[in-house]
């Protein structure tokens, strides 16, 4: 019997459809945190565009008096942090071609996707002013070395739990925090359940206050995530925050009274070789920031309490600048203000990791 001849898919491609799932992919998301967090103080409309924080402060201890001898009355002191208003947005077009045409429904996707856009960059914008900020140098220009390396704080103390350290953001120069061969060093441990119980400890010897469970918070990266869950006591303590029912959904857990949340958001800067670089850096590598922090650490402010808000203009609209209807938009824009409102009240556990 001779051999049969088959039609393959090249003979009669046009007879084979191309199946098509209408149904778009998951997008990736990071997790989200610090809006949430965050101190929430919304500005009226028709208030100006500066927010200003006030807190008084603590009066010194008091004085021994003798009998019939009132003390001297003295003046109270008070601070002030105040941030302007900013605004985000972007846009995107779409053709009424595509959205007549296509097999996904692309607007309505479009606008979770702009939705999350938007959130991120809420995100993003707020843990710029109270971290490491996109200010941050290559080089500290008051270090006694040139090849001092220099890392930048918006307010908050910079934390090594290795030396049991606090590095305040210098007075001079802005937020300056110059970090030598030394201190490179002592961020360079790898992180452990003891280290933050040390920066508990700095914390709460600041006066910190708790939130209202009585933990801090904490926004922790995965990467020191993992370093810390390697620790040999991590079975104890997970185990521990199951039972009280603290891990839950994007929740690493209570580990030493500071509740933490795994978030790709979490503070990080890359430090690359430069002319800046020490020995100890000459590789470069990322200085990954742990945000632990109080009640009251970072204030968080909208225009009218309005979070991102999306606006969709469909194809079919017409006006004199598309008379014919042809392009849709979809876009978001947001009025916000951030500001570390009092550096006692949280700290950066810092860890540098060489390449």
């Amino acid at each position: 019997m001779a051999a049969a001849t088959l039609s393959d898919g090249a003979s009669i491609s046009f007879l084979l459809p191309v199946y098509y799932k209408k149904k778009w992919l998951k997008r990736h998301e990071a997790k989200l945190v610090y809006d949430e967090w965050g101190q929430q103080e919304p500005i009226p409309m028709g208030s100006g565009r500066t927010i200003e924080w006030h807190q008084m402060l603590n009066p010194s201890v008091g004085y021994q008096v003798g009998e019939g001898s009132p003390p001297g009355a003295s003046a109270i002191s008070a601070r002030k942090v105040s941030a302007v208003l900013v605004q985000w947005a972007d846009l995107k077009s779409i053709s009424d071609y595509v959205d007549n045409n296509s097999i996904c429904p692309v607007v309505d996707e479009l606008v979770q996707a702009m939705g999350y856009s938007g959130a991120l960059t809420k995100d993003n914008y707020i843990a710029d002013k109270i971290g490491f900020g996109s200010t941050m140098s290559t080089g500290y220009t008051s270090a006694a070395s040139a090849n001092y390396l220099s890392g930048f704080s918006n307010g908050f103390p910079v934390y090594s739990a290795t030396s049991d350290t606090l590095y305040w953001p210098a007075v001079t120069g802005g937020a300056a925090i110059g970090l030598g061969n030394a201190e490179v060093g002592s961020f360079s441990t790898t992180p452990v359940i003891a280290h933050i119980r040390a920066a508990r400890t700095a914390l709460a010897n600041l006066n910190a206050i708790e939130f209202e469970d009585g933990n801090y918070r904490g926004v922790i990266s995965h990467t020191v995530s993992a370093q810390v869950r390697n620790d040999t006591l991590w079975p104890t303590w997970n185990a521990y925050s199951n039972r009280v029912g603290a891990l839950t959904k994007g929740m690493l857990g209570v580990i030493e009274g500071v509740l933490f949340k795994e978030s790709q958001q979490a503070m990080s800067k890359t430090l690359t070789a430069s002319a800046w670089s020490n020995s100890q850096t000459s590789a470069g590598g990322v200085l990954h920031g742990t945000l632990i922090f109080g009640m009251g650490a970072y204030g968080v402010t909208k225009l009218a309490g309005k979070d991102v808000t999306i606006t969709t203009i469909p194809a079919s609209k017409v006006d004199k600048s598309d008379p014919l209807g042809q392009i849709g938009m979809v876009g978001y824009k947001f009025d916000m203000a951030a500001h570390v409102l009092n550096p006692s009240a949280g700290l950066i556990w810092a860890w540098y990791k060489t390449n």
